[in-house]
């Protein structure tokens, strides 16, 4: 019993049911027309559409087992609401296999023999069309969930189903295997100009750039193009020029860095020209005051967790990206990061400590020359440190910040590690003896109602008390 969809014209729709929206009933009983397409109906259904404005395509009635007279075909009164389909043409088929091309008012001139699966296309009673994710939602997933092997797999079978290599290494890190001598193959130039690669459960996760004498010029070129780049979260620059660390720390399908470098402003601009979700630490290589007017106005990096200076002039640059308040406005949890021993000229300490004061509780982290990190902290008159070994560095912050109350709070080290080192502070004969001065005066003028120790620190009790 075939079916057929004929069309209203729009003047004839609008000229007896002008008012009518999707939802309304509107009872019609009868097609006028002798087109000989529609003698195939016996005992089948007609299904009568209309086009209107901006191409939206309803369906208006629905007449079962109509019956031709002489001029027309007629039923019961329609009972299936006006609804719209338009969201429904490309899964219409048809008996011809084409579906629907070109203008619709033209294309429906012409009555259509439709098929049970287009029946149930127009009725909504046809399973919906799967979603398909894209190679960027995908790789979302995994990058969101690093740990969970469901997603890799969805993304793997993806992969595979359009014969790209990468989907094979995700079913291989399932069984264990997820080394680089047995995936390293299928990364193509990648693997000529990259080393110190980590695969993370099928997935390169970082690698180290390496000399310009590696590869030639097209190589490097489509390494940098290539789609293993998704995955990663870290890329070191390595020995390569920073030219060729661009083109991969700036690509569009690097987009799960979690850490970038930049060198110049022009470099920043490309980085922020799109969203980066997944960075958590910019580091600034050079940095100029150019630089500051992209990041007092970017909105591209909600994720930022530390903005990171690294400069052979680190005290100036220090004094003038402290007062560069616009930068955290817009990055409010992002701390600033002293790649360098800056603190340690006093001019600059000073500023220093006086936007920390400004700044609330934002946290500083202080990258030593010997590698040591300190973060400090200060919030209502309280000077946090956070150190793994304590240093001039604290102790001249401390005196100029003159905090109503000191906290020295030891960062994640061994405790053994670090009573060695207390105990080292104690000892006068060691070279350091103006530190141990310092931190005797330190600590004894604040006294034990301002001075609060945490940690293997609390050894340093005994110094509050001499």
């Amino acid at each position: 019993m075939p079916s057929v969809l004929a069309i209203i014209s729009k003047s004839a729709f609008d000229k007896a049911h002008r008012t009518a929206r999707p939802g309304d009933v509107i009872p019609i009983d009868r097609y006028a027309s002798r087109h000989a397409r529609l003698d195939v109906i016996a005992g089948g259904s007609l299904y009568l559409v209309t086009v209107r404005p901006a191409a939206r395509l309803w369906l208006v009635a629905v007449l079962a087992q109509p019956v031709r007279d002489d001029s027309a075909w007629q039923a019961r009164p329609n009972t299936v609401p006006i609804t719209d389909v338009t969201d429904r043409i490309d899964r219409l088929v048809f008996s011809t296999g084409h579906g629907l091309t070109g203008a619709l008012a033209q294309a429906l001139q012409t009555p259509r023999l439709l098929t049970s699966s287009d029946e149930d296309v127009l009725r909504g009673t046809d399973a919906p069309a799967a979603v398909e994710l894209t190679e960027e939602q995908l790789v979302a997933l995994v990058l969101e969930a690093p740990d969970d092997v469901a997603p890799r797999m969805v993304y793997a079978d993806w992969l595979l189903e359009r014969g790209d290599a990468r989907g094979e290494v995700l079913r291989r890190a399932v069984d264990g295997i997820d080394e680089d001598a047995e995936v390293r193959d299928w990364l193509g130039p990648l693997a000529r100009v990259t080393t110190a690669r980590v695969w993370r459960r099928g997935a390169l996760d970082s690698f180290e750039l390496g000399r310009e004498d590696l590869a030639d010029a097209n190589t490097w070129q489509r390494a940098a193009e290539s789609p293993w780049l998704r995955t990663v979260r870290r890329i070191q620059r390595g020995r390569a020029k920073w030219t060729r660390y661009r083109a991969f720390a700036l690509s569009s399908l690097a987009q799960g860095l979690e850490e970038v470098t930049v060198d110049n402003r022009a470099s920043l601009a490309r980085l922020v020209a799109r969203s980066r979700p997944a960075l958590r630490r910019l580091i600034l290589d050079n940095p100029v005051p150019a630089m500051q007017d992209v990041l007092a106005t970017t909105d591209a990096l909600p994720g930022l967790v530390q903005l990171a200076l690294r400069s052979a002039e680190m005290p100036e640059v220090v004094a003038q990206w402290l007062e560069f308040r616009p930068a955290f406005e817009v990055m409010p949890s992002a701390p600033i990061f002293l790649d360098s021993g800056a603190v340690r000229d006093r001019e600059v300490r000073r500023a220093f400590v006086q936007w920390l004061r400004t700044r609330g509780d934002a946290a500083v982290e202080h990258r030593h020359y010997d590698g040591r990190l300190s973060t400090y902290r200060l919030r209502a008159g309280v000077l946090r440190v956070i150190t793994d070994k304590l240093s001039t560095d604290e102790v001249l912050l401390a005196e100029d910040a003159a905090p109503v109350k000191l906290i020295l709070e030891p960062r994640g080290v061994d405790e053994p590690r670090l009573a060695r080192h207390l105990e080292e502070l104690l000892d006068d004969s060691k070279n350091w003896s103006w530190l141990n001065r310092a931190v005797r005066e330190l600590l004894s003028g604040l006294g034990p109602a301002r001075l609060e120790l945490r940690g293997a620190y609390a050894a340093l009790a005994r110094l509050a008390g001499t």
